[in-house]
Formats: C-alpha cells, structure tokens, sequence
C-alpha cells in the first residue's frame, strides 16, 4: 500500500462533526463570464459534489453555479444524479468495526474475565496488600494485551485501506479515459466548421454553434466528439480574435466544455471524494478503538466518536 494514497492525521480526542467534503477541482474549466442571461437559462451546480437538482441545496458551499440553456441543465443534472449512486459501488466498509470486534474479541474476553476475577476477590473480602498483587499483576498482563490487541486493530486497519487505494488507484485510471476521443472525421468536421466561423462575425456564429455543441449532444448525447475536437480550436479563436472576444462566445466556450462532462467523469470525481472520505474514517474509528481497547461503553470511545456518530456510520459505527 502506498503511504501517498493515505493522508496524514493529527491525533486528536474526539471527532468533530464534519464539513462537506471538499469538491475535486473541476478540471479545465474556463471561466465562465459574470453576464445577465436568457430566461430561459437554468442554473446548475457543475461542481463534483453530489447534487439532486434541488435548488434548496444549489448554493451550498463548495457548489459551483453556471446558468446554462435547459438542454444542458437537464443533462447535467442527469449525469450527477447517475454518478452519486454508482459512485460508492463496491465501496462497502460498514463491516469494518464488525471486522475489530472480531480481531480483538480474545484480548477483549482475557480483559473483561480480569476484571471480574478481581471485584470477585474484592467482594470477598481481599485485603489490600492482595487486591494490590491483583492490579500489579493485572497490568503486566496488560501490557501484552494491549500490544496484541493494537496488532490486530492494525491489520484490520490496513486491510481496508489496501482495499481502499486499490480502488483509488483503479478510479485514477478510470477519469483517464472518461472524455470523449475525437475520430478522425470529428477533426476534420471541426477543422472545416472552424474555417467557416472565420468568414461569420460572433453574433451569428455563437448561436449557430451553441445548437451543434451544446443543445444537440445535451439532448441527444452524440457528437461528443466533435465538442471535444472543436474545443481547442474556438478558444483559440476567442484569445487571438478581438470580434470574438465576447461574453457570449465564453459563456459557449463554457457549456460546450460542460457538455464534454458525462456521467462517467463525475462518478469518477465522486467516488474519489468517497474513497478520502472512507480513509479518514477507517484511521479515526481505529485509533479510537485501539484507544479505547475495544471497550464501546468506555468514555474515551464515546468522546472519540462524539458529534460524529452519524457520519462514521458507513464504516460501521452505531451498528
């Protein structure tokens, strides 16, 4: 496993309750102009953090607003709501404090039975120089205890992490190939359409490629490759050419770059964010446990997990 794949945490006593997880960048994005808009223009949260569509949440924080044509609107929202609900398959770790408990169900027996035996005796009658004995003795066993027992925390630890940077490492490769490849013909299309923007002014040429990169493949979900094949070419139409320096030709530089996002890319985005999520939580509830050797009823497990019970529960917490 590789130590760059898990971040690194600061010790700490308690967990607080957490704040959204921070989005993945959204990668290649042009800026998009600050601009008064059609209507009939819809905005959407392009960002990688799962998104419904409701507008009661579309101002989150971390969210990134456009207002693009419904179309698109439409195609985004689809997309995000497709990607939340593959993005966490196979990412199963609800077991994982099932898993500690099992690793350290021997040393959490040898514990309980030593307390027992000695409020037994102490119940009996034990003087003090006996029940003394008992404790000192009682600590010599906990020291070896408590190492095997932080072994065994340890490996149910690190299993899941392996598992968990095996599937970083697989979603990586994955965004890799998530954009849409231009075929030859696409190049050549997007080769002749750019000679014919250079002979149309902005005004009639943004609208006439905001049906064909945009509207169309949102409704339609085809020639995508051609979006992506004519993408270099009008940004570079829009840097060197002042007519076409407008804020409607980078509002279409914008959402032919949105339309070029499917599904697949914010699974992929998504899933990332659940897997650091899932690695934070793995190494928290573990040196909780480890600290509280196991024992749930024990206040410095309960002030380890305080305030975010709920939130460690896909790993297993509360079940």
């Amino acid at each position: 496993m590789s130590a760059t794949l898990i971040p690194n945490l600061v010790p700490h006593e308690s967990l607080p309750t957490p704040a959204p997880p921070e989005p993945a960048p959204v990668q290649g994005l042009s800026a998009p102009p600050t601009t008064p808009t059609p209507p009939d223009w819809e905005a959407v949260d392009v960002s990688t953090i799962e998104w419904d569509g409701s507008n009661a949440t579309l101002h989150a924080p971390g969210r990134e607003v456009v207002t693009v044509p419904v179309a698109l609107a439409n195609y985004i929202t689809a997309a995000k709501k497709v990607a939340a609900v593959q993005a966490g398959e196979g990412l199963n770790l609800t077991g994982f404090v099932d898993n500690l408990r099992a690793a350290t169900k021997d040393e959490r027996a040898s514990r309980d039975h030593t307390r027992e035996w000695i409020a037994t005796v102490k119940a009996a009658g034990a003087s003090e120089q006996q029940l003394e004995g008992m404790y000192r003795s009682e600590q010599m066993d906990a020291l070896v205890r408590n190492k095997s027992f932080s072994e065994k925390v340890a490996k149910v630890r690190d299993t899941a992490l392996e598992s968990l940077a095996n599937a970083e490492r697989q979603t990586i490769e994955a965004l890799r190939n998530v954009a849409p490849q231009p075929t030859e013909q696409d190049y050549a299309a997007a080769t002749d359409l750019s000679t014919t923007l250079d002979l149309l002014p902005a005004s009639i040429g943004v609208p006439l490629l905001r049906g064909r990169l945009v509207e169309s493949p949102a409704k339609y979900g085809k020639n995508l490759g051609l979006v992506a094949a004519v993408l270099p070419l009008l940004r570079a139409k829009i840097e060197r050419d002042p007519s076409w320096n407008t804020i409607e030709a980078r509002q279409l530089l914008v959402q032919a770059e949105l339309v070029t996002r499917s599904g697949a890319w914010y699974k992929s985005h998504m899933r990332l964010a659940r897997i650091h999520q899932l690695q934070y939580k793995v190494q928290a509830v573990a040196r909780a446990y480890d600290a509280a050797h196991g024992d749930e009823q024990s206040g410095t497990w309960s002030t380890a997990i305080a305030g975010g019970r709920d939130w460690l529960g896909d790993v297993g917490v509360g079940r």
